[in-house]
């Protein structure tokens, strides 16, 4: 297997960035938007509190299921980037630079998905994103598992 070009090394590092950037971005705008003062002492209230959203359990829901799955992919996701490096510097690894490339947008797009079906109650579409999401995931670790094994030294 030859290895990667240098256009398609650098499309991993930038898709790796950008899609880390928005899953990021996502999290962090899911954590302010299921913020519920009802669960806050009154010390932390410090402005006049708004009104808790007849939504919240279900923003509560979005924001819980972020923090139980976007943490753990995502490392799981940069070790196969840091695994696929080793592969691409050994001279291997094209079709997995590709495919690495494909999961990571493939799973960030599911993610969003997953979020507006969820908000919107849009089954069940919620639950195929969310096991668009979950196949990437085991996919990345296939990928990353027979990048390992191509490393040579």
């Amino acid at each position: 297997m030859s290895p990667p070009s240098g256009e398609k090394w650098d499309e991993l590092f930038h898709v790796y960035t950008i899609c880390t950037l928005i899953l990021f971005m996502k999290y962090f705008f899911s954590t302010l938007w299921a913020i519920n003062n009802d669960n806050h002492p009154e010390e932390d209230k410090i402005f006049q509190p708004a009104p808790v959203p007849a939504d919240i359990k279900r923003r509560e829901r979005v924001f819980m299921n972020d923090v139980e799955n976007i943490p753990f992919h995502m490392a799981i996701l940069w070790g196969a980037f840091i695994v696929q490096n080793f592969c691409n510097e050994s001279g291997h690894g094209n079709h997995e630079t590709s495919a690495l490339i494909i999961l990571m947008i493939v799973y960030t797009i599911a993610r969003f998905l997953f979020t507006i079906c969820y908000l919107f109650a849009l089954q069940p579409f919620r639950t195929i994103c969310f096991l668009i999401s979950q196949f990437t995931i085991a996919a990345t670790c296939i990928v990353m598992i027979i990048s390992g094994f191509q490393i040579k030294h």
